[in-house]
């Protein structure tokens, strides 16, 4: 490990190099959001499969009742928000 003295140039590089990995998350994400609400839950099987490696198809999803009113709740106050 390299440590290296905090000057403008070097924080200007780091913020960049973070800003940049930040912009290809966004980018990724919203990816998925979309194929999520186009495709529906065959989406969501296969990006869950691709990324965690876990084939929901065949586990089979099981969401408590308790967990989609805290989901409602979180999505009214969002929608509050904006």
């Amino acid at each position: 490990m390299r440590i290296l003295k905090l000057t403008d140039r070097v924080e200007g590089t780091l913020l960049a190099v973070r800003k940049r990995g930040d912009l290809h998350a966004e980018k990724v994400a919203a990816k998925i959001v979309r194929d999520v609400r186009r495709r529906g839950d065959a989406a969501l099987f296969s990006w869950t499969r691709e990324l965690d490696g876990v084939d929901l198809a065949r586990r089979g999803v099981w969401i408590s009742h308790r967990e989609i009113e805290k989901a409602q709740k979180v999505s009214v106050q969002l929608s509050c928000e904006r």
